[in-house]
């Protein structure tokens, strides 16, 4: 890992000169390098023709990917799309638990900076969106069939708000189904053994 200052735009902000930066190698890329402030470079390299390749920054775009920042990285001869915020976490933040995806804490797709970063699972990220107001059904005070979200009456799984009375209907509305399906097969038995009894006695 190195640092280094320059005057580069990312995402419409101006880094000055004063701006130091820490660089670390991308894992799985031998040639490509990240920084803590959500820059990506290609580092020194040499072609097999030994020519010397200048270290350069990626140009970034919030062009598709729901307007996350990406770059795009080139090895033997393709180009992949890869998310500058992922990138970051695979360098700098440890990720023992193997969790799936990185969060942006403040719930800001382009603010990169590595403190608004998180590795977590999808659940987590609802969790997010609950803490920043962001998310629809939070704002709700009753669910689709009119009962209230009080203290008493919610339920909360994978951090979504249920509702307790319809969780006990849907319940109970389960094990008459199941009743029902029993009584239907006990029914039918009787009727076929009735019908073989008919026709050994007839």
């Amino acid at each position: 890992a190195d640092t280094a200052g320059g005057m580069t735009d990312i995402g419409g902000v101006d880094m000055d000169d004063s701006t130091l930066e820490e660089w670390r190698s991308l894992p799985g890329w031998d040639c490509y390098e990240v920084s803590d402030k959500g820059r990506v470079r290609k580092s020194v390299s040499v072609t097999p023709h030994g020519h010397v390749r200048k270290c350069r920054v990626l140009k970034q775009d919030f062009l598709g990917y729901g307007g996350y920042a990406r770059v795009q990285l080139r090895r033997d001869g393709r180009h992949t799309s890869a998310l500058v915020h992922r990138l970051m976490a695979m360098a700098f933040i440890p990720n023992p638990a193997l969790l799936p995806l990185v969060r942006h804490l403040d719930d800001d797709r382009r603010n990169n900076t590595l403190s608004n970063l998180e590795w977590g699972t999808p659940a987590d990220n609802e969790v997010d969106k609950v803490r920043n107001g962001r998310c629809h059904n939070s704002n709700k005070t009753h669910c689709k069939y009119g009962h209230e979200y009080s203290d008493i009456n919610t339920v909360v799984r994978s951090g979504s708000r249920k509702c307790r009375t319809c969780e006990r209907q849907k319940a109970v509305h389960g094990r008459r189904n199941r009743d029902y399906e029993l009584v239907a097969d006990e029914a039918a038995w009787l009727e076929t053994m009735v019908d073989d009894y008919v026709s050994v006695t007839s």
